[in-house]
């Protein structure tokens, strides 16, 4: 909306691009993304990318599941009760929003999924990461994951050994990870996390 906005007179003036460059960095938008938000709405394609955006963030749904099953093997906790903890959790993030079923059956397939018998956790995180190529991406499945933990021990993710292997396979930079703590706590305390 801001940047649809912005370029209604056609001109984009210092002022508005201060304001899109602050909005930027406060929603955590990449300059690319950004650049391509402006560039549609000067377009006036904007309808057609933000539905495109929605189509991809649904996307990322399989691979928030995987991640999440992954949490759980890593905890020895890959149970039907923690699958269940889990999708209670996924349907409160607004942005993750899917149906129930369609929630329970990802979730399912991820936890379910079949692994090597030696399948290490980073590796198969490292799996993960290579399907997300979009540092942007990695940086929410942080995110996600960061909101999964009880909201008093995220500022100290150092100490989550799962937290730390992900940072790791998934190449966040602490400056990142903290950036992550900060949208993490964002997200209501009261939401149902599987421990």
């Amino acid at each position: 909306m801001a940047a649809e906005i912005a370029v209604a007179d056609e001109v984009l003036v210092d002022g508005e691009l201060k304001f899109l460059e602050a909005l930027r960095i406060s929603l955590r938008i990449s300059p690319l993304e950004a650049r391509q938000i402006v560039a549609t709405a000067q377009n006036g394609q904007l309808g057609a990318y933000l539905d495109d955006r929605y189509l991809r963030l649904r996307s990322l749904i399989p691979v928030v599941s995987e991640v999440f099953a992954l949490r759980a093997l890593a905890r020895a906790c890959a149970t039907d009760d923690h699958r269940f903890k889990g999708a209670r959790l996924l349907r409160g993030a607004p942005d993750l929003a899917m149906t129930k079923d369609e929630l329970d059956a990802e979730l399912y397939r991820a936890f379910r999924r079949p692994r090597p018998a030696d399948a290490q956790v980073f590796s198969e995180l490292a799996r993960v990461a290579s399907t997300l190529p979009d540092p942007v991406d990695r940086y929410w499945l942080i995110v996600y994951t960061l909101v999964a933990e009880p909201p008093p021990t995220v500022p100290t993710w150092r100490v989550v050994p799962f937290l730390g292997v992900m940072q790791a396979a998934f190449q966040v930079t602490d400056t990142d990870m903290e950036l992550a703590v900060v949208d993490a706590l964002t997200f209501p305390a009261n939401l149902p996390r599987p421990q």
